[in-house]
């Protein structure tokens, strides 16, 4: 079990396919080991009545709007991440004690190093050896460079996966700064050399801005030295990056740019989403209905050029699809998160127990302050990625406050 959990962390940096055939794999192990220990572990009350109301909140969207019943199962089928949850609590009550969390960090920054070349060969190449009919998209309008996808489908996936773990990674930086062998201390140079650039030439906005508000607020907190090195770090990065390359300048001028095309797109997707939830202010239109019937709600603006997609803000997804009703247990869910990842880090002695905590925290302040410009809550590679450490979390929490619960 835990060289297939092993397995599934590198696989959030290369294949779905292997993310959920793995994850399947490793919940049917759990679903053995219960029946065989008859230890089962419930997440905080919070949790339930956060899960059970955006359930709730779906299904009753559905049958007021969709009315399909042959969809019903694939449309509750997006909301599986609930019982992922629930099965990551289980795994980790019966496993935890056997994984080598710094081997673990290990593996993913040796995994994201070679990822990262193979990305930096797509930026210059424009090509995928291993995918040849990959779409890629221009770093900026008049850049002979591509932003580059890895192994994903959108170079933004690529830029929240690799911020997500650095969040983790820096966390075990903090707490381990000291290294066993040699090697291990040039390999962790290169991760955090080539982290950081694999986030900046994916060349998304949000991802930035996340990642760097995630870092700062965790060295803030926790090594203030490190902090402000980390701040004249971006500023020189930045700065220089700024006054030496156009594309750079172009993309960070952009966000300012109401008239810019990405920017155009999401303000009119916006406000075509908060007309949905106008019509539809309790249960929404139903969940990526908003997205399906966009088109609909566009026509007023008289805008052909602007995309047609999902909103991609997280919470305005929410707020069309499932209403005010949906969005309070949304945040419910990502709140407790918060709130209970920090209590249970104020209150954690132990070196790995913090890294882990501090972890969790950084990662989840990535994935949320993203979903202002992005759908990623929606992305499965993300998803998958955020569960784990939402569980795992929570299991840490359980483990601290009420071991009588937990398998010793």
């Amino acid at each position: 079990m835990i060289i297939l959990f092993f397995l599934y962390f590198i696989s959030f940096f290369l294949s779905l396919a292997a993310m959920e055939i793995l994850s399947t794999a490793l919940m049917l192990g759990t679903v053995i080991a219960l029946i065989k220990n008859r230890k089962f572990i419930w997440p905080h009350k919070l949790v339930l009545i956060a899960f059970a109301g955006l359930l709730a909140s779906a299904i009753i969207s559905f049958w007021i709007n969709i009315q399909k019943p042959g969809e019903f199962f694939d449309y509750v089928g997006d909301f599986r991440w609930m019982l992922l949850y629930i099965g990551w609590l289980q795994f980790f009550n019966f496993y935890f004690a056997k994984i080598d969390f710094k081997k673990l960090v290990l593996t993913g920054q040796i995994t994201l190093i070679l990822v990262g070349f193979y990305s930096f060969l797509q930026v210059f190449t424009a090509k995928d050896p291993f995918r040849p009919t990959v779409v890629f998209h221009k770093i900026f309008e008049d850049s002979p460079y591509v932003r580059p996808n890895a192994f994903f489908g959108l170079p933004t996936t690529y830029s929240y996966a690799c911020a997500m773990f650095f969040a983790v990674s820096l966390a075990f930086l903090i707490y381990f700064p000291e290294v066993e062998k040699k090697w291990q201390l040039w390999l962790r140079r290169v991760y955090f050399v080539m982290a950081p650039l694999n986030i900046f030439i994916a060349f998304t906005r949000a991802a930035w801005i996340a990642s760097i508000s995630s870092t700062l607020m965790v060295l803030k907190k926790y090594n203030h030295r490190r902090f402000y090195q980390t701040v004249l770090l971006l500023v020189v990065f930045c700065g220089g990056s700024y006054a030496s390359f156009p594309s750079f300048r172009n993309r960070i001028n952009s966000i300012f740019d109401s008239q810019y095309v990405a920017n155009e797109n999401r303000i009119y997707l916006w406000k075509a989403n908060f007309n949905i939830f106008k019509e539809n202010p309790v249960f929404g239109l139903g969940f990526d209905e908003n997205r399906k019937q966009i088109d609909r709600y566009l026509e007023p603006f008289n805008k052909p050029n602007v995309m047609r997609n999902h909103p991609h803000n997280t919470y305005v997804n929410f707020l069309a699809g499932l209403g005010i009703t949906g969005l309070s247990f949304l945040l419910l869910f990502v709140g407790f998160g918060f709130v209970t990842t920090f209590k249970t880090l104020q209150a954690s002695t132990d070196p790995l127990s913090k890294a882990i905590l501090l972890g969790c925290l950084g990662l989840q302040l990535v994935i949320w302050i993203g979903a202002f410009a992005e759908c990623n809550f929606e992305d499965n590679e993300l998803c998958h990625q955020y569960i784990l450490f939402a569980a795992l979390a929570e299991f840490m929490r359980l483990k601290m406050l009420k071991p009588q619960r937990v398998v010793q």
